[in-house]
């Protein structure tokens, strides 16, 4: 254990910088910063920088555990900004990264790690008696670890874009997820520079990779080789798509969401990669009465961390752990309604709405049922050139993208409305039923845009699934696909048209599927696949979005 160091002048000038973009309020105090040792297992200790406000009893500690960290950058996005507001902050690198002990194998240890963290800090002298938890994306995971065994003393959680499952962001759609190797590259590197370049060169890494490593065979032999073997524990998550499997257990934390009874406070953005998780967890929840509170904003994964989620979440710790009066949330559930432009409160997820049909009709939507002769619309899907993302819930993106380019491509299906004839908001879930048929294997990706007057379409909400046969030759014969797309809030605004866009692969998002049946994961054999949507009287195709009342 060091010896604690005050702050120095320079790192007052980044707090005080950092303070003004994240909208908190004035100082109470200064801090030291120390680096302690926590043991977790025999030989193996995790190293973490203790902040300690001076001159100032704390209010209590806020505890966060991640894999990314203990510079100044990652104390500004966890605890760092607090100390100085009256907190004192422990921020703990997990094992095998920075320094900590171990070897680092994404979420395996997180339960036991937690357990041991938080009995160690329960026995130090400088320990307030209570704590609560704050962090983002992985830093969220591990909080879900810790409320596995839900200590007595905490007392509040704060999760940004945080999931409770890695296996399901891995595998759920049964396509294996691409974003894991872009992932996996940041913590191969990380190390040998800071986290804003790491974080950079991952934004750009998705060409680079989808050329050199996304398509190669065995995929987990590439990476193994590509990353130089650095990244020992990809292999696995590569080559185990059963979330069944006894692997992935460690790493499925709902029972925890299942048992949680203490506030929280979860904050996502409508193009986040765990928005799905995020909806599960407060649904879960909020339906148990916890105290559960939901900001949901214009934001992707590598934007959440801002002006509106820090001031809030300062919010939060002043009520629910310091019980400062007249730091009350204004109202349990707030949300950003894209196309309007305008925050919204409410009490729940979602708001009343009532469901619309739109039926498909070739190239065309329209709340009116499509005649009773049989009509189709057809498509073919070459993996090979597999149908590109553009846009979407991506580790790797900064903004909506505009995907009209979709629409101009033989591989891709849309229906579009007719202009629209008023404004049409879209609050929550969309549900797509598709009868669908296809001469191999195949996967569906769908989303929904928004066209503009100008016929610009922007990405809404999506969802991809490979669907699963039973026959030798994986064929489907007219089957009904029932499809549900991640929550959103948009306004389609009048002069619009909504749009629904059917294609067969989103690359490099997911694996795209090779059209062979075979479980031989050095069969590199790929075939066109023919997809057919049926959209009759009697074979309806429809999507069911929830209009706002």
């Amino acid at each position: 254990m060091s010896q604690p160091s005050p702050r120095s002048f320079l790192g007052w000038i980044l707090d005080y910088l950092a303070a003004w973009i994240f909208n908190l309020p004035p100082e109470k105090c200064s801090y030291t910063v120390q680096t302690v040792r926590i043991p977790v297992a025999p030989s193996v200790e995790l190293l973490a920088q203790l902040y300690q406000p001076t001159n100032l009893n704390p209010s209590s500690t806020i505890l966060s555990v991640g894999p990314y960290g203990r510079s100044s950058i990652m104390g500004l996005g966890s605890v760092r900004l607090f100390a100085s507001r009256g907190y004192q902050g422990l921020l703990v690198s997990v094992r095998g990264t920075f320094g900590s002990g171990g070897t680092f194998d994404p979420g395996l240890h997180t339960t036991d790690d937690a357990k041991a963290i938080v009995s160690w800090m329960q026995k130090q002298s400088w320990y307030t008696g209570r704590f609560a938890m704050f962090g983002a994306s992985y830093l969220g995971l591990t909080q879900w670890a810790t409320l596995e065994n839900q200590p007595p003393d905490m007392a509040a959680s704060v999760i940004l874009v945080g999931p409770h499952d890695l296996s399901q962001y891995i595998w759920s759609t049964g396509a294996l997820n691409l974003d894991l190797l872009l992932w996996a590259g940041l913590i191969a590197r990380q190390e040998g520079c800071s986290m804003l370049w790491a974080q950079l060169q991952m934004q750009f890494a998705t060409s680079r990779l989808s050329h050199q490593l996304f398509r190669a065979v065995p995929l987990a032999d590439a990476a193994d080789k590509y990353f130089s073997g650095k990244t020992p524990w990809l292999r696995r998550r590569i080559e185990t798509p059963d979330l069944n499997d006894a692997f992935w257990k460690p790493m499925q934390h709902l029972k925890a969401v299942e048992r949680a009874d203490l506030p929280i406070l979860m904050v996502s953005g409508w193009q986040d990669v765990f928005l799905p998780q995020t909806m599960e967890q407060y649904h879960v929840l909020q339906k148990r009465g916890v105290d559960v509170a939901l900001t949901i904003g214009p934001w992707h994964h590598a934007t959440v961390q801002n002006g509106t989620t820090f001031s809030e979440t300062f919010q939060w710790l002043e009520q629910k752990v310091a019980k400062k009066q007249g730091a009350e949330r204004t109202s349990p559930v707030r949300y950003y309604v894209s196309g309007a432009k305008e925050w919204r409160n409410a009490a729940t997820w979602p708001p009343l709405t009532a469901s619309k049909d739109l039926y498909l009709h070739p190239t065309k939507l329209s709340e009116t049922k499509p005649p009773a002769r049989a009509t189709e619309s057809t498509f073919v899907f070459d993996p090979e050139n597999p149908t590109p993302a553009l846009g979407g819930p991506r580790l790797a993106h900064s903004n909506v993208f505009i995907d009209t380019a979709l629409a101009e491509r033989d591989d891709v299906l849309t229906f579009t409305t007719d202009p629209l004839s008023h404004d049409t908001e879209v609050l929550g879930p969309c549900v797509v039923e598709l009868i669908h048929s296809s001469d191999g294997p195949a996967d569906l990706f769908v989303r929904i845009s928004d066209v503009d007057e100008r016929h610009v379409s922007r990405y809404v909400t999506e969802t991809y699934q490979r669907l699963t046969t039973m026959t030798t030759t994986g064929k489907r014969d007219g089957e009904t696909i029932r499809l549900s797309l991640p929550d959103c809030a948009h306004r389609f605004k009048k002069g619009h048209a909504i749009r629904l866009v059917v294609a067969g692969g989103n690359y490099p998002h997911y694996t795209p599927n090779s059209g062979v049946v075979s479980g031989d994961v050095n069969d590199a054999t790929k075939r066109l696949v023919t997809h057919v949507v049926r959209h009759a009287a009697d074979q309806l195709s429809k999507l069911t979005i929830s209009v706002a009342n």
